[in-house]
């Protein structure tokens, strides 16, 4: 639990460093604009710049939705917009 702590504590930090740069961040939609509806693992880690294994775990601890088929993970950008806005 440490670990997410953590985690929403540099989510938030990047978050209000992207407003004090003077961004408009009206909300994730526009954040995330140029991703898909339907994001990789890839994807996600660039969207909030963590590393594969930390969004693997928020996968699988269910901290951001997901539907798993196989061994592929089907993620809706929404999901991870409000995973972002969450913190």
């Amino acid at each position: 639990h440490l670990m997410f702590e953590s985690l929403f504590a540099i989510l938030y930090t990047q978050r209000a460093f992207i407003q004090m740069k003077g961004d408009t961040l009206k909300n994730t939609t526009e954040l995330f604009a140029e991703y898909c509806d339907v994001v990789s693992v890839d994807d996600v880690t660039k969207m909030l710049k963590l590393s594969k294994v930390t969004v693997y775990k928020l996968l699988k601890s269910g901290k951001i939705r997901t539907v798993k088929v196989g061994k592929r993970y089907i993620i809706p950008k929404r999901c991870v917009s409000e995973f972002f806005e969450s913190c």
